[in-house]
């Protein structure tokens, strides 16, 4: 609470002093726990208030003894008497009573840069040791206030240390407005009348101790935080307006001290608003030193006259504040002080107040600025900074709430963060290799907004060097080497933009490893800052700005061997691409990154997606050191050919490093030929597969955007364009946008050629419009036409899932092992496939027995982490299967032990199966009461968080009763009932494939027709009609397939296009639900047998690796 008198701010202190990554900090790790606290108020009808307020604390280490043994009271003392009444210590039973007389009042130490008058009350505790406890009452009593008829106080609870008990109540001759906020379920409420008084009691319920362990860069917002706001007022105008009186009375001045003339005739040379506000601000800071002088309670409120600031040239930023906006009115413009909440962000936890409509509450703010509107655009200025950017908005006070100190104002407004635009770095630098392998870099910058706000507050505040530092550092060149910055003015306080030339000799870039040389093309580090927001999350993370960086690297004379690793990340949070260009002698690195949101909140750190992309990055950084050889222009001699042939077939091998390959190709051909309409298409598919491993493909959305807006100029010049009409629908497909996936689907049907792409394309449409019969004839048609081994692979996988879909699971299972055996080296991508969908359709012991058998055959990783989570679906389902006879409740548990413990041979830290294990011996434990079965289940709990996979907070509950049960302490009051059901878990293994058909649908039970039916456009986007025709299924040996009719036209104008496949040994067309004849795979499954043999030219395909592909697109990789 923030009335229980001791400085919370040092307790916050002890706690964030070393933070990194984790969860919610331990009781046991905090200095000191409050074991009790009251505070009882009375307010008469002027807002005045007397408390009496007690604290009880208790010591939990030696950080904590120190704490305590002088506890501080602050006090204002023209605005507050505080009055010790008791105090005492308790050391084991024995009480030491607090002598009054050596309970004293001294000058509070206040801020560095400020005089202040405030003080505080000692009050010295005897006999302490860890386990101690200190006890104190003292009497608060208000004398005078800065708004008549305010009371404000604020009651947060666990934020600061564990909090166990406490309550209050408040009596007021004049209403009481209150904020609750309770997301932990702490504390309760009740409101009365007792004769004239307004009346509000809280209790707290239950311990409560909120405070992150270790994690970086953390943001607790008001609606995190068990809090009770209490005030008086509920209007900010009535707050306000007698603050904005006196600042006016200051202001009203009929002519400006000389000092601030003649910054006013400067000033004046300024072409625009922003120009002379500059001028303004950077000339007062030149001339001002920060200095507070708060030595009576209104003067930290209100500024000191405007002729005493020009004649001391001291001030805080009430003075900066109120000077600027003199001069600023003095020429014209709008200006207007304004009060916000300054919050620096550091290493630690920052408190955001800025969430939801607050009560009026002094304790928001903390730092005067400068609100400025012109042209239409409201300029957020703090003239308190060492250098000026009226154009940008600092990110200490960006997305605070700011109060206008305005007689007419209309309440609390949100300061929006700059866009990423307005911080902005691009560099153009050559590196010359020399024979020694050493480099020298020159090239040109330009920084604006945070970047050269940085540079010249390290110059000002600091020194050159150290401002060099920060540049060279955002040059991505070494540090300590030294590098010359010619015409570069870092002794400019106007922050707007930097820029000029620098170079660099003798850098050591390059290196020799295994007999190849390598190139370090740098890594812009202002991306590597996700790097640190790993593992679970218990709080959001803030970043330090929104920006941009826009840089080409250009290396002469050499060539980068093979394919380099292009990267391209598309997020919700950041975008960065990274492309290598061919030039004429050598190449050059073009990176593009911006940074778009300033804060992420848990629940997307937590998330598979931030995770799959934090990994990326990674990646990326590793992959900044690249072969290179000397260049060459002999074209026989170059490792890579840059045609749209060869783009294809580094795509089509369905690989990561072949689309990732044809990515590189297709950018050097696009930089020399950007309106290559085949090469934007192929990007735009490439971007739709580009990290796209997620489960809920619609969590990519952002590559599906570019894609989208690479592909529509190009449907605008080609309307009738079949490739890119196809890319489009697959876009809407992904994304789930039915309401324009049939028009799209009958566009591009009408002017494609019925090939795999099209009919690969139509089941999935199909699939999505819940039309899974004529689903089954498209998927049917594009194995037919299939011409290579994957695309069949894909085809046939694309059947079994939609067959699983059906609940037909024999004929699926018959066309998994299809899959498998038609590309043997893309097998781990189908099995995992497989177990997948089977799972998430609820045929688990279907998965298992599948997994357990093709697994003996076939090394798969994810095949055996998604056979491990069927194990664990499996023993959940035992171990919570409903029994009330203890003997089937005890064989419900071996069963689950049984199915966890199999599944941890197969994935040896899977998340799920530790998480099982320790729920069957927390139900053992529970039982028996024994420690050591309790401690067990702690040790399995312990491997599984060790796998950031699992929600902690999920098992706060659990886990304090077994631990209470290792202890042999009483749980008879700890609810028991929390293990009638299992532990919701963040853990989502996916498969990195997904063909044709989304695995996390349910089975639909289908109607059972005797015909296989066909994709066909209609006239209306409504739905997707369908003809049939009858399958002809071939025999095992020779496995004919006929194709099913598909109309080239709508159902009005059928006209047929049949096609016949030539005779192959693998079937061409997929079986009916319940047809009369069966295709070769089902047939072999019947009897027990395998598919059909595989020609030769399918068995000696060459292996090729894993590629994830974006769930709902199986034809992407095509």
């Amino acid at each position: 609470m923030k009335t229980r008198l001791i400085s919370l701010t040092s307790i916050a202190f002890l706690f964030t002093s070393s933070f990194a990554a984790a969860e919610w900090m331990k009781e046991n790790e905090a200095p000191v726990s409050i074991v009790d606290s009251s505070d009882d108020v009375i307010i008469d009808a002027d807002g005045n208030f007397e408390s009496t307020r007690t604290s009880e604390m208790k010591v939990l280490n030696e950080q904590g003894r120190n704490a305590l043994v002088l506890q501080t009271i602050p006090v204002i003392p023209d605005a507050m008497t505080v009055t010790f009444v008791s105090g005492s210590s308790k050391t084991d039973g024995v009480e030491t009573p607090v002598n009054p007389k050596q309970v004293i009042t001294r000058s509070a130490q206040g801020p560095q840069q400020g005089i202040s008058h405030l003080k505080e009350m000692v009050i010295p505790f005897d006999n302490l040791k860890i386990g101690s406890t200190t006890k104190y009452t003292v009497k608060v009593k208000s004398k005078k206030m800065m708004v008549k008829g305010l009371f404000q106080q604020s009651y947060v609870f666990g934020v600061h240390a564990p909090e166990y008990a406490g309550r209050a109540k408040i009596k007021s001759l004049i209403p009481i407005y209150t904020q609750i906020n309770d997301p932990w379920g702490a504390v309760s409420t009740k409101e009365s009348k007792e004769g004239n008084y307004y009346v509000f009691e809280f209790t707290q319920t239950k311990p409560i101790f909120k405070v992150p362990e270790k994690e970086l860069l953390s943001i607790i917002t008001r609606g995190q935080m068990s809090r009770i706001d209490v005030s008086t007022m509920n209007n900010w105008n009535t707050f306000v307006a007698p603050i904005a009186t006196k600042y006016e009375d200051i202001l009203n001045v009929k002519t400006l001290p000389e000092t601030f003339k003649r910054i006013v005739k400067k000033a004046n040379a300024g072409k625009t608003t922003n120009e002379k506000i500059d001028i303004v601000t950077s000339e007062l800071s030149s001339i001002m030193t920060y200095k507070g002088t708060w030595t009576s309670f209104e003067k930290m409120y209100i500024a000191q006259p405007l002729a005493k600031i020009a004649k001391v040239k001291t001030g805080d930023c009430k003075d900066f504040s109120l000077v600027t906006t003199a001069i600023l009115r003095s020429m014209g413009i709008d200006a207007k002080i304004a009060l916000v909440m300054r919050t620096p962000r550091s290493s630690g936890v920052t408190i955001i107040e800025n969430d939801g409509k607050p009560l009026v509450n002094p304790n928001l703010f903390n730092h005067a600025i400068v609100k400025v509107q012109t042209d239409g655009k409201t300029l957020w200025v703090d003239p308190t900074n060492i250098v000026s950017n009226s154009s940008y908005i600092n990110t200490d006070i960006a997305d605070s709430l700011a109060l206008e100190v305005n007689t007419a104002t209309q309440g609390l407004e949100k300061i929006p963060y700059s866009d990423a635009a307005s911080s902005l770095l691009t560099f153009d630098k050559e590196i010359l290799i020399r024979q020694d392998t050493t480099s020298d870099i020159s090239g040109s910058f330009t920084a604006s907004g945070e970047y050269a706000k940085s540079i010249l507050e390290a110059y000002f505040a600091k020194s050159e060097d150290t401002a060099k530092k920060v540049l060279k550092n955002y040059l991505r060149t070494e540090v300590d080497n030294n590098v010359t910055f010619p015409g570069v003015a870092f002794r400019n306080r106007i922050a707007s933009k930097i820029q000029g030339k620098f170079l660099s000799a003798g850098e050591e870039i390059v290196k020799w490893d295994d007999q190849k040389l390598y190139l370090d093309v740098g890594f812009p580090t202002s991306i590597a800052v996700y790097l640190a927001y790993q593992g679970y999350r218990s709080t959001d993370a803030y970043l330090p700005a929104t920006y941009s960086e826009k840089t080409v690297t250009r290396v002469k004379s050499y060539n980068v061997v093979g394919y380099p690793p292009e990267c391209t990340l598309i997020t919700p949070w950041y975008r960065f691409t990274r492309a290598y260009i061919k030039d004429t002698n050598g190449f050059r690195v073009e990176d593009d990154l911006q940074v778009t949101k300033s804060a992420i909140s848990a629940k997307e750190i937590n998330s598979d997606t931030f995770k799959n992309h934090v990994a990326a990055i990674r990646t990326c950084a590793t992959d900044r050191f690249v072969q290179i050889k000397p260049a060459t222009k002999d074209v026989t001699k170059q490792d890579v050919v840059y045609t749209m042939e060869k783009a294809q077939l580094e795509y089509d091998q369905r690989t990561t490093k072949g689309i990732k390959n044809a990515y590189h190709i297709v950018n050097n051909i696009l930089s020399t030929s950007p309106a290559n309409k085949e090469a934007t298409i192929l990007k735009a598919r490439i971007l739709r597969n580009l990290n796209g491993t997620s489960e809920d493909a619609t969590k990519y959305n952002a590559y599906l955007d570019e894609a989208e807006s690479i592909l529509k100029p190009i449907a605008q010049q080609n309307p009738n364009d079949p490739k890119v009409l196809q890319q489009l629908t697959w876009n809407a497909v992904i994304k789930k946008d039915t309401t324009n996936l049939s028009k799209l689907f009958n566009d591009a049907y009408k002017v494609s050629t019925k090939d795999f792409d099209l009919y690969i394309l139509g089941g999935t449409v199909l699939e999505e419009l819940k039309q899974n019969n004529a689903a089954m004839g498209s998927y049917s048609k594009a194995l037919t036409t299939a011409q290579s081994n994957g695309n069949r692979r894909f085809a046939a996988s694309s059947l079994a899932n939609l067959l699983v879909t059906m609940n037909d699971i024999p004929k699926a299972i018959a066309y998994y092992k299809y899959a498998i055996d038609l590309e043997p080296s893309q097998s781990s991508i189908t099995i995992q496939n497989a177990i997948w969908t089977l799972r998430k359709s609820g045929h688990t012991d279907v998965a298992i027995s599948f997994g357990e058998e093709v697994l003996r055959k076939v090394q798969s990783d994810a095949g055996h982490i998604n056979l491990a989570e069927a194990y664990a679906d499996k023993g959940m389902k035992s171990l919570y299967q409903k029994a009330d006879n203890p003997l089937d409740i005890a064989k419900n548990q071996d069963l689950a032990e049984a199915s966890f413990s199999k599944g941890l041979t197969h994935s040896t830290n899977n998340a799920s199966c530790l998480g099982g294990m320790f729920e069957v011996y927390a139900k053992r434990a529970l039982k028996d009461r024994n420690p050591m079965t309790a401690q067990r289940a702690l040790k399995y709990l312990d491997k599984a968080m060790n796998t950031n996979r699992l929600d902690p907070d999920a098992y706060e509950d659990k886990k304090a009763i077994i631990f209470a049960i290792m202890e042999g302490k009483d749980t008879s009051r700890m609810p028991a009932n929390l293990f009638e059901g299992p532990t919701k878990t963040v853990v989502a293994i996916k498969p990195n494939v997904v063909p044709s058909v989304s695995p996390t649908k349910a089975p639909v039970a289908a109607a059972t027709p005797n015909k296989t039916a066909e994709a066909t456009p209609t006239k209306t986007p409504a739905s997707v009609t369908t003809t049939t025709a009858p399958v002809v299924a071939p025999t095992p040996a020779t496995a004919t397939a006929t194709a099913t009719s598909v109309p080239a036209s709508p159902p009005a104008e059928k006209t047929q296009d049949q096609t016949t496949a030539a005779a192959t040994t693998a079937p061409q067309a997929a079986p009916a639900q319940a047809s009369p004849t069966v295709s070769a795979p089902i047939a072999h499954a019947v009897a027990g047998g395998t598919p059909a043999t595989v020609p030769p030219t399918i068995k000696n395909a060459p292996p090729v690796s894993t590629v994830p592909v974006a769930p709902a697109d199986p034809a992407a990789a095509k």
